[in-house]
């Protein structure tokens, strides 16, 4: 009984022991995140008065200044016609385009964002004149 026992406690040591691991080594292993934040300035606006769009860039902390491709797609909820926008860092590093709108509703914005071996596509919604009726 006493040979089980030890034997039962040692697997237990062995057990726990190589589930421990170096938490630095488990840091290193991990991806980097990428984060993009979207910001839409106004987020409800008049028809034919411009809006200002603009994705900000993070990757394990620092912010990106030149990813690989940033583009951002439009569409008014009410109409299946989605416009997809490339977008070029400006003389800061900052991706950001200015748009009007000619029709009012619920509009959305996806900005598809590659950096650093990585993709995001964040989603947002914004208003133009008045929301659209169904939603």
């Amino acid at each position: 009984m006493k040979k089980i026992s030890l034997c039962c406690l040692i697997g237990l040591l062995l057990l726990v022991g190589g589930c421990s691991g170096n938490k630095q080594e488990m840091a290193e292993d991990m991806p980097n995140m990428l984060d993009v934040k979207v910001t839409i300035n106004p987020e409800i606006a008049d028809v034919n008065k411009t809006v200002d769009f603009k994705a900000d860039i993070v990757s394990n902390g620092k912010r990106v200044k030149k990813a690989d491709e940033v583009k951002f797609e439009i569409w008014n909820s009410q109409i299946n016609k989605h416009t997809t926008i490339e977008v070029h860092p400006n003389e800061k590093g900052d991706y950001e385009i200015k748009k009007t709108f000619s029709a009012q509703g619920t509009y959305y914005i996806i900005a598809h964002v590659t950096a650093e071996g990585m993709h995001a596509m964040p989603k947002k919604e914004f208003t133009i004149g008045s929301r659209s009726s169904t939603e």
